[in-house]
């Protein structure tokens, strides 16, 4: 183990070059960092005429000696005469002890969740470092966007927040959990933190009869009294911390300047567009910002959803989907876009909403699930083009306000069940369809086949849910 608590000497720092197998790699070059809170382990795979070399390193976790270490490698590729203009290299996330390497070496780094990195079969840093390197010298991953250093400050606010508000919450049902085991079932009637709920717990902890009937007889002992009233003394003082942080959060991100594109944006007036959104609200537009950072670090929208945990991963055999999971993603960022989702599937007067409603109809095992996630992400898609092209958000490019366009009124072919279906509910025409398309949407015997067939003799071929 390395004594970081003693200076660098030279035993710390241990070269080692020798042979590999002779492979065709994307650089000329590869280094891997094994990042641990104690120190870090790098390899340096380089070529070198036509072979290939290790040069490895073992240095403490004090900045200046981080920056030695990287004067050493720099040394090493001008030795061997190694110049691609960027230094590049590999490093897996592991908390934070990753993150002084990054301030120290700055460069083109390229950090890998270490689920994805894989693992030697037999598990040292060394092996680590090396596996590592050679994802560095392949070209495995590409580049990763590195935060500007201000949001370092402005995450930490959003956490700090969460806790703020994660304490709240827990205050005050511990509250509800005292008063339920006493009989005083206000919870079940009355949104906790309401000022109802509150008068009726102060009532209760006093002693004063109002007849309410999720009231109980048994006297609240005084040593709980002095309980309920600390907790949600704790709970109000969380809340108001919350509140403050919020709006230092806010204020910072509305001062600062937003890039996109080519284009610089005031972040107050990109607050404003990004709410805009459907179900999206100034705390989700602060986790937006504050996370994102830019659009210009996506290659494409499904990157930016894959990012924020919306986009499902699928595992294909034989050309069949078996099975997929949702990656989470920025945890932080895709807890906010449930939320938001969350609250449209109750707003069925939102298209988003009234869509969402309509996968969770259709869907008898996990449709509520499944249409939480859908509308995430539609709501990530609209965010990322918001902000990407300093727009508001319209509907006017989904298909919700798009004009009819069928010339005849007759419905075409449906399966026999489907068709079924519209003949008990009263529709024979296109025009009924369109005059019923929020009851056909949650009609059970209605599948995706036959909403596309009825959108297609509505809207005409080639539409989909965007232009």
């Amino acid at each position: 183990m390395v004594n970081t608590l003693s200076p660098t000497v030279e035993s710390l720092i241990s070269p080692l070059e020798i042979e590999v197998e002779n492979q065709t790699f994307m650089f000329d070059y590869g280094i891997g960092i094994d990042c641990h809170s104690k120190f870090y382990q790098a390899c340096l795979l380089f070529k070198n005429v036509e072979r290939f070399m290790r040069y490895e390193i073992t240095f403490p976790a004090e900045w200046q000696e981080i920056l030695k270490a990287k004067s050493k490698i720099q040394k090493k590729l001008d030795e061997y005469n190694i110049n691609e203009g960027k230094f590049r290299y590999t490093l897996e996330s592991s908390g934070v002890y990753h993150k002084p390497i990054l301030y120290a070496w700055k460069g083109e780094p390229t950090v890998i969740n270490p689920l994805l990195a894989g693992s030697t079969k037999r598990k040292t840093d060394v092996l680590d470092a090396r596996l590592l390197a050679q994802h560095s010298i392949t070209g495995l991953w590409r580049a990763s966007f590195i935060a500007p250093i201000e949001f370092e400050y402005i995450r930490r606010l959003c956490k700090r927040r969460t806790d703020h508000v994660r304490e709240a919450t827990r205050c005050f049902n511990q509250c509800n959990g005292i008063l339920t085991s006493l009989g005083y079932t206000f919870g079940a009637a009355i949104t906790l933190r309401s000022a109802k709920w509150r008068e009726a717990v102060y009532n209760a902890i006093e002693g004063v009869e109002t007849g309410n009937r999720y009231a109980s007889d048994i006297p609240i002992p005084a040593g709980l009294c002095e309980e309920l009233k600390y907790l949600i003394l704790c709970g109000d003082n969380a809340t108001e911390a919350s509140k403050r942080v919020f709006q230092q959060l806010r204020g910072i991100l509305g001062s600062m300047c937003f890039t996109a594109g080519g284009k610089v944006l005031n972040g107050e007036r990109l607050f404003h567009l990004l709410t805009t959104c459907p179900g999206v609200g100034e705390t989700t537009a602060t986790v937006w910002l504050s996370e994102i950072c830019t659009t210009d670090r996506f290659q494409s929208v499904k990157q930016c959803t894959a990012y924020c945990g919306c986009d499902p991963s699928l595992k294909v055999s034989a050309g069949k989907v078996t099975s997929h999971v949702r990656r989470h993603g920025n945890l932080r960022l895709n807890y906010a876009l449930r939320q938001a989702a969350t609250l449209l599937l109750n707003r069925h007067n939102e298209p988003f909403g009234l869509w969402g409603w309509a996968i969770y109809k259709r869907s008898p095992k996990g449709g509520y699930k499944k249409a939480v996630g859908a509308v995430s992400r539609r709501i990530a898609e609209s965010l990322f083009y918001i902000h990407s092209r300093f727009q508001e958000f319209t509907y006017a490019g989904y298909r919700f306000n798009k004009e009819l366009t069928f010339t005849s009124d007759e419905i075409p072919k449906l399966h026999h069940i489907a068709k079924r279906t519209l003949e008990t509910m009263g529709i024979s025409t296109l025009t009924q369809v369109a005059e019923n398309w929020e009851n056909i949407l949650t009609a059970k015997g209605i599948g995706k086949i036959t909403l596309s067939i009825l959108e297609e003799a509505l809207y005409g071929k080639g539409t989909g849910s965007k232009n």
